[in-house]
């Protein structure tokens, strides 16, 4: 959002730019609140106005059409399939409930989860002792049976809580740990493979730790 001017007509305008375009929307403002603004700029008293915080809601809720139109067009086609730009996306939308918005975020979340690319994201920074797909499974059937589920529209979340909250990392370092071809056919030490099982325990942890670092709160039905 722009800072407000004044036109020609004496009128007070506020110009949006757009998210994932170059188009612009102009708004005419009361000119009470133009002149709030502008003098907040420089008064940082001003912004616990109540016009001045209820035109900052606005703005920040605002969400011009053909944005809206082109994310979730970029949802539904899977152009967005990472994790970073699939959560900044969804920070966009988290007040948006609106049933096209939930039904794009849920459909990218999960092809996120179901084209590998949780795993790859996973195993990418899991470079010595790589995240094991087991791991992944398992957590993806306990989502798919847990009525709870359905509390969110993103399946990658819902995956990473059910692996921590379910202790599923340590299970498999461990069953990991003690396989013969992890040790080149022969059967392992226990002291071997427990040194094996915490390694990998500690590298898929730290992973685990940072994809979750990118919610602050858990993302509800709407996203949120």
């Amino acid at each position: 959002m722009w800072l407000p001017v004044m036109n020609d007509d004496g009128q007070w305008i506020v110009t949006f730019s757009s998210l994932s375009s170059n188009s612009r929307a102009e708004c005419i403002i009361p000119a009470s609140v133009g002149r709030l603004l502008r003098r907040a700029r420089h008064d940082l008293r001003l912004v616990q106005n109540p016009h001045y915080l209820l035109l900052k809601s606005i703005t920040n809720l605002m969400l011009l059409k053909n944005d809206k139109e082109q994310l979730i067009r970029s949802l539904r086609t899977h152009r967005v399939n990472t994790l970073t730009e699939l959560r900044r996306i969804e920070k966009l939308f988290a007040s948006n409930n609106a049933a096209d918005v939930t039904e794009a975020m849920t459909s990218a979340w999960a092809h996120y989860v179901n084209s590998n690319n949780l795993l790859s994201e996973l195993r990418g920074m899991t470079k010595n002792y790589p995240f094991s797909s087991e791991c992944l499974d398992e957590a993806k059937w306990q989502v798919i049976g847990d009525p709870a589920s359905t509390r969110s529209w993103n399946y990658c979340w819902l995956i990473l809580t059910k692996i921590k909250s379910d202790g599923l990392i340590k299970k498999h370092a461990r069953q990991l740990a003690v396989k013969p071809a992890m040790w080149g056919g022969k059967n392992p030490t226990s002291s071997g493979a427990e040194k094996l099982a915490a390694a990998c325990q500690t590298e898929w942890t730290r992973a685990l730790e940072q994809m979750l670092r990118q919610w602050a709160t858990p993302p509800s039905t709407s996203g949120r």
